[in-house]
């Protein structure tokens, strides 16, 4: 990705990718969010019974994706405009923690568990999409129960792109679970004061820090007792 590109940074990093390939499309937008990102997690369990990662695979809009595309074309092979997004977008990234928020229970009330190192980013075209895959750890394996569920959420801090579970693929899928064990999507219902605030902002406006979690879906997994 070129350093005029990556000068571009935002709220976020990952906000400042979209915002470049929405100007160089020349896109009119007005109201946030700006960009969309529609995902669907696995949730990987151990031999114990305990969630150890979480494999998040994005597929990117279709305005984004076609800039992305652009860009791999313009590295030469396909192969080797893929390893040069790996690389660029495993940098941005990591930087944001992966726009992942991890928690035990609620998370409006507990600290967020801590993220171990993502190996790679994988980086593949699928028609006329981007698809965006890695395999987050967990800094410590977690035994979800319906007293402490594992919850998780994905956002944008600044709403300028939204996350929402793909509603073409399995939202959530559990792996290697033990019997007992369940997941749900809790949509988001953001109040209609935010709804109309950040509607209120433009393409340039500048959105209060994390408003974009009041728009994120929460994705919950427990198990219950032997």
């Amino acid at each position: 990705m070129s350093s005029q590109a990556l000068s571009l940074y935002r709220r976020t990093a990952w906000s400042a990718l979209l915002a470049a390939a929405l100007l160089a499309l020349s896109q009119v937008v007005q109201a946030h969010p700006h960009g969309w990102v529609d995902y669907r997690v696995e949730v990987r369990f151990d031999d114990q019974g305990r969630v150890v990662a979480l494999r998040e695979v994005w597929r990117m809009d279709p305005f984004y994706s076609l800039t992305l595309i652009e860009e791999m074309e313009a590295a030469g092979t396909d192969e080797d405009g893929r390893l040069k997004l790996d690389q660029d977008i495993t940098e941005t990234l990591a930087a944001g923690r992966y726009l992942t928020h991890l928690y035990a229970g609620d998370v409006d009330a507990g600290p967020e568990l801590g993220q171990g190192e993502v190996d790679e980013v994988h980086v593949e075209r699928e028609g006329s999409r981007i698809l965006v895959s890695f395999e987050l750890p967990l800094a410590e394996p977690l035994r979800p129960t319906e007293q402490r569920p594992l919850r998780y959420q994905i956002f944008d801090s600044s709403y300028y792109i939204e996350f929402l579970h793909d509603p073409d693929d399995v939202a959530i899928s559990l792996i290697d679970a033990p019997e007992g064990c369940e997941s749900r999507v809790i949509p988001a219902d953001p109040d209609p004061s935010l709804v109309a605030q950040a509607a209120m902002i433009d393409v340039d406006g500048q959105a209060p820090e994390g408003l974009g979690r009041f728009f994120t879906d929460t994705g919950e997994i427990l198990c219950s007792a032997d």
